[in-house]
């Protein structure tokens, strides 16, 4: 009997270890996105990394620019935010902002670049990242 209860304890212990591991059912949904970054009408160089930040519930995603200034993958659907993390460099490290004409403003969490992730099909959007210049 000792080893029976010992067993059905065993048991027990590993269905609520394991069923603990499955991950959250509640994610928000994600759809495709295309984003094209530009300086100036230039394709921004790549290696950008550029970060979409969800207004309400979920995760921000990072998402990389190829030759052609655009980042393209998966992100929250719905109100987002998107910034500029680093500048790509022709050696394939990262540069600094200023340095490659985009405006700071557009570098942190208060940017003023917004998406709206659509449901269905993939949501494209262009952005100019150069500071406005003064007359």
């Amino acid at each position: 009997m000792n080893r029976n209860m010992w067993s059905y304890s065993c048991a027990m212990v590993s269905v609520l270890i394991l069923g603990g591991c499955g991950g959250s059912t509640d994610a928000p949904p994600t759809a495709n996105v295309s984003l094209t970054l530009t300086v100036g009408g230039t394709p921004v160089p790549a290696k950008t990394i550029v970060k979409v930040s969800p207004t309400g519930k979920g995760q921000p995603v990072v998402l990389e620019t190829n030759a052609d200034g655009v980042a393209s993958g998966q992100a929250v659907v719905g109100a987002a935010t998107v910034s500029v993390v680093a500048v790509g460099t022709p050696e394939g490290s990262h540069g600094s902002l200023k340095a490659s004409g985009i405006d700071p403003k557009f570098g942190n969490e208060n940017s003023t670049l917004k998406l709206s992730v659509k449901a269905d099909g993939t949501t494209r959007e262009s952005f100019e990242l150069g500071a406005a210049k003064k007359k």
